[in-house]
């Protein structure tokens, strides 16, 4: 479920980035941007500082130890810049449409039934794996597993060049829209 938190709260957080810290943008070097990336890196911070720390501790009480973790890390800072990616473009249209986030809310509900996080991909029958492997989350997760789990091999399902390459879209979109956006957000 980690992954999952650190997705979703990377979302919501860097959506909400610029709208609760609107007063500090009467300064002129400050831009919305500025809040939204200080967000993504403070989320990506703590969730990685948490997994290792749980990670540790399985490695103390259980002797655990990580099949992979660089590949474990990669598959975090992927799901961290596509978090961050989605909270821009979500942050970008909300400035626009206020109403959007009623609508962004059950789509992120329909992402975490199938993000992977109650079920394994290998459980399902071939027609339902070849669906779901459009789901990136659902790729962080499994990338992730692999990455940790040394019983665990799936590499098969996942795509790391999918998902990075995804993540890397969404970062740029959201980025771009926010810099097109960048006028109305500012107060005069």
């Amino acid at each position: 479920i980690l992954p999952w938190l650190l997705f979703t709260r990377t979302v919501s957080r860097t959506s909400a980035a610029a709208s609760s810290n609107r007063a500090l943008l009467v300064y002129p070097h400050i831009y919305p941007i500025d809040f939204m990336l200080g967000r993504i890196f403070i989320e990506a911070v703590t969730s990685f500082v948490v997994i290792s720390i749980l990670l540790g501790a399985a490695f103390l009480f259980e002797g655990f130890v990580p099949q992979n973790p660089l590949m474990g890390l990669c598959a975090l800072i992927t799901l961290s810049l596509m978090g961050g990616g989605i909270g821009m473009i979500n942050a970008t249209i909300i400035s626009l449409f206020t109403a959007y986030d009623t609508f962004f809310k059950p789509m992120q509900r329909l992402l975490y039934f199938t993000s992977g996080i109650f079920f394994v991909v290998s459980d399902f029958p071939s027609g339902v794996q070849d669906k779901l492997s459009w789901q990136p989350i659902l790729n962080c997760v499994e990338w992730l597993r692999t990455a940790l789990l040394p019983s665990y091999d799936n590499s098969h399902f996942y795509s790391m060049t999918y998902v990075t390459l995804m993540a890397l879209t969404l970062f740029i979109t959201g980025m771009m829209l926010e810099r097109l956006r960048r006028r109305t957000h500012r107060i005069p």
